[in-house]
């Protein structure tokens, strides 16, 4: 809003100065003309009021409309700071995009009384704007029928894109482009105001308001209109990168099935033939045919349960895991589990001890497989990374009002700067390949869903080598509401 800035003073000085002349001329004419006018003084006040107020005048109605001005202007910035807190306020308590945008996209268009605001995405591949939002009045909404403007046929609008910054037209009927008149004229638009969507030189796309009826909008308005455009460009790079990275997940999923089904139909005709040959329905086998066929099945039976894991672990990834809880011993499931690992810790020359649970029942409402699960990986990975001549110990106890089953082993520890990513999947510490080199690195982040999904929490401390001193080994437990 444009306010007369120009000092009043001077003007009132010299139109003063001027009225006092004139004023002093005619009372000298009038002395002249009627020396013995009894109301001489009377008319000498009068004429000097009367001098006074023409000099006055003027510029009493031009403070008066300076002074309207600077309260329209107090208005406009009240309008647009109000605006601008809204928004912001929209940004910070909303986190899906699908409701940002529309918000903002309807304050816009309430709170200027605008016609129409569209909102356009760039597209790169075809080098064309689509029609992603609109607010017509009434809530914004995402289009159903996309409308798109080939940037080819509208050379104006991709010049206002792409040289940046916005562009104010008072009437889009002076625009210089046929083409782009016609887009417009065809929207009875009037007034048009565009605010390019861009961030660090990359294009989003274009926010055009617009308005039947004419509307000004002056150079501190635009500005925080722009700064508002800034940040719905920056909300939909957000969702681009979610986008992408959505994508990259469903693939990545959708490639870990198909691998798996691939997989699993030889395997499991595999295992069959397995049975019967071990079995010696097909004749008497030796030693030697015996062991080997033995390492065959167990490699099989591994990568059975690997197949298992990378699908177990996308269901965890979606939220997609169910639980099948029932009465169980938690005592009970660690016996078990400690009797099918006792070999692996026998080929190692690993002491595995066990301390005796105190209470009476250790009985808990659990899914009882996924429960032996994560006790089988914490057992393994102690296993795993413990080496020869060592001692690995276990006890399941009761603390508090929950049931904590702890392993502590005497192995390689894990470096302090791999230990916030331990429980990530596909992550193995820098120390480990070492140890093994076929781990996939997901057993853990299993183990951790599990037990979370149960309402329980997963830990470890562990003490890595420290400057040519070897490491001493680490303790890892999960605890389980009782």
């Amino acid at each position: 809003m444009e306010i007369p800035t120009r000092n009043l003073w001077p003007q009132i000085i010299v139109r003063t100065f001027i009225s006092l002349l004139i004023a002093i001329g005619v009372l000298w004419i009038l002395r002249l003309v009627f020396p013995r006018l009894v109301v001489f003084d009377l008319l000498q006040f009068l004429l000097t009021i009367l001098v006074f107020l023409l000099a006055f005048l003027p510029l009493t109605v031009q403070l008066i409309r300076s002074l309207t001005s600077v309260n329209l202007l107090c208005e406009q910035r009240l309008l647009y700071q109000t605006l601008l807190n809204k928004i912001t306020d929209l940004f910070i308590g909303e986190t899906e995009v699908k409701k940002i945008i529309p918000g903002s996209l309807t304050l816009l268009g309430t709170d200027l009384s605008l016609s129409r605001v569209l909102l356009f995405r760039f597209d790169t591949h075809t080098n064309s704007l689509v029609l992603d939002h609109q607010w017509t009045g009434e809530d914004t909404s995402p289009v159903s029928k996309k409308e798109q403007l080939p940037l080819v046929q509208y050379p104006l609008l991709d010049k206002w894109i792409k040289e940046g910054g916005p562009v104010y037209t008072y009437n889009t009927q002076v625009l210089p482009d046929q083409a782009t008149r016609s887009l417009f004229k065809s929207r009875s638009t009037v007034s048009l105001l565009s605010l390019p969507l861009t961030l660090a030189n990359s294009i989003y796309g274009v926010l055009l308001l617009e308005s039947t009826t004419p509307k000004k909008f002056f150079e501190e308005e635009t500005k925080v209109l722009q700064s508002i455009a800034t940040v719905i460009a920056t909300t939909l790079e957000k969702d681009k990168s979610e986008h992408t990275i959505s994508n990259l997940t469903r693939l990545r999923k959708k490639f870990v099935e198909t691998v798996a089904h691939e997989i699993n139909t030889p395997l499991s005709a595999l295992k069959h033939n397995m049975d019967s040959i071990m079995s010696a329905r097909l004749g008497p086998l030796n030693a030697s045919q015996a062991q080997i066929l033995r390492i065959i099945d167990e490699i099989g039976q591994n990568l059975s349960a690997s197949l298992e894991s990378l699908l177990l672990m996308l269901d965890f990834e979606d939220g997609k895991i169910t639980l099948t809880k029932s009465k169980n011993s938690l005592e009970k499931i660690v016996n078990n589990e400690l009797s099918e690992i006792k070999d692996l810790y026998r080929i190692k020359n690993i002491t595995l001890t066990s301390r005796p649970f105190k209470e009476s029942s250790s009985d808990i409402l659990i899914d009882s497989t996924k429960i032996s699960l994560a006790v089988r990986t914490i057992l393994n990975n102690a296993a795993t990374y413990s080496p020869q001549d060592t001692t690995v110990e276990t006890r399941l106890e009761k603390t508090g009002s929950s049931l904590t089953f702890t392993v502590t082993d005497q192995g390689i520890g894990i470096p302090l700067e791999d230990q916030d990513k331990i429980f990530f999947p596909f992550f193995r510490a820098g120390n480990s390949y070492s140890m093994l080199q076929d781990s996939a690195g997901i057993d853990l982040f299993i183990a951790k869903n599990i037990i979370e999904a149960h309402g329980g929490h997963i830990g470890f401390q562990s003490s890595p080598a420290v400057a040519g001193q070897p490491g001493k080994g680490s303790t890892f437990w999960f605890s389980l509401p009782l």
